[in-house]
């Protein structure tokens, strides 16, 4: 059983669940969905089409973040930039495929 300070994320494609405790006396503290596999934890693999852990490192598709929070200016909040020989999505340099950046 959850304490109310306790958001429960469940990722539809794993079904994976994090229990992410918010303090009332840390209210800096921000989830929020990873941008680079739009909080599904895990992204398509190029060449065999299976799915494999998200480069951007999340945890189960989403990134907790502590201060201001506001979009990468470097990738707008995508969480992409460029691409790789096989047209495979790069995560950004700046944010580091999360999308967003705490300030």
């Amino acid at each position: 059983m959850c304490s109310p300070n306790t958001i429960t994320l469940v990722s539809t494609l794993t079904n994976r669940r994090i229990d992410v405790h918010i303090d009332s006396s840390d209210e800096s503290k921000v989830v929020k969905a990873c941008a680079f596999c739009k909080g599904k934890g895990t992204v398509p693999d190029p060449i065999t089409g299976r799915e494999k852990p998200c480069p951007a490192d999340c945890d189960g598709g989403y990134n907790v973040f502590f201060g201001v929070v506001k979009p990468c200016g470097v990738c707008g909040g995508t969480g992409k930039k460029g691409k790789t020989l096989l047209n495979d999505p790069r995560k950004c340099p700046s944010c580091g495929g999360k999308g967003y950046k705490a300030f």
